[in-house]
C-alpha cells in the first residue's frame, strides 16, 4: 500500500528508513519544503544519531523524483497540505511528520482517507502507543501517536504499571 510522509526531518526520516523493507507500506511520496535532491543519498545514508543498514541504492530520476532500491518516490515541496496532490500517487494514507497540524480540522487538509500524527493532538483526536494502549485502537482515520518522548517511556510504565501498580 502506498503511504505518504509530510516533513522529512528526523521523525519523517526514520519513519522512511523503517519502511524500505516492509512488505505491506511503501513510500511513494514525501513532502519536504527545503529538500535538495541532490542530495537525499547522503541525508538517507548518514545519520549522526542512529545506525542502520544503508545497503540500499538511491538514484535520482529528475528534481521531484528519486528511488530508491528501484521504487519511486515523487518529492512535493510546499508548506501548505491542502496544496499536495497525494492522489495522483495512488496515496490514501499519510504520516504527517511536521508537527504543525495538530487538530482534526487542519490535518484533514491532506484530503487523504487515513493519517497519523506524530505529535500529541490539540484536540481530542485519538492517542496510541505501541506498547501501552494500541491493542485498544479501533479503526479510527485520524490518529495521533503522541510525541517521542511519550513513545520512549509508556511502553516501560505500561510494563511497571501492569507488574508492580506504580
Amino acid at each position: 500500500q502506498p503511504i505518504g510522509i509530510n516533513g522529512f526531518g528526523r521523525i519523517g526520516k526514520a519513519i522512511f528508513i523503517l519502511l524500505l523493507d516492509n512488505e505491506t507500506f511503501h513510500v511513494s511520496a514525501i513532502n519536504s519544503p527545503g529538500l535538495d535532491i541532490n542530495t537525499i543519498e547522503s541525508y538517507l545514508k548518514r545519520d549522526s544519531v542512529h545506525k542502520y543498514n544503508t545497503n540500499f541504492v538511491v538514484k535520482i530520476i529528475d528534481n521531484d523524483n528519486f528511488s530508491v532500491n528501484g521504487r519511486a518516490i515523487h518529492v512535493f515541496r510546499d508548506k501548505k497540505a491542502e496544496n499536495l496532490d497525494w492522489q495522483t500517487y495512488k496515496i490514501d494514507m499519510v504520516i504527517d511528520a511536521t508537527g504543525a497540524y495538530l487538530t482534526q480540522e487542519k490535518i484533514k487538509t491532506h484530503r487523504v482517507k487515513k493519517i497519523i500524527m506524530t505529535a500529541p493532538a490539540k484536540d481530542n483526536t485519538p492517542l496510541y502507543v505501541y506498547g501501552a494502549n494500541d491493542k485498544t485502537y479501533n479503526g479510527e482515520d485520524i490518529i495521533s501517536n503522541a510525541s517521542c518522548t511519550t513513545n520512549c517511556i509508556t511502553p516501560l510504565l505500561a510494563f511497571l504499571e501492569k507488574k508492580y501498580t506504580i
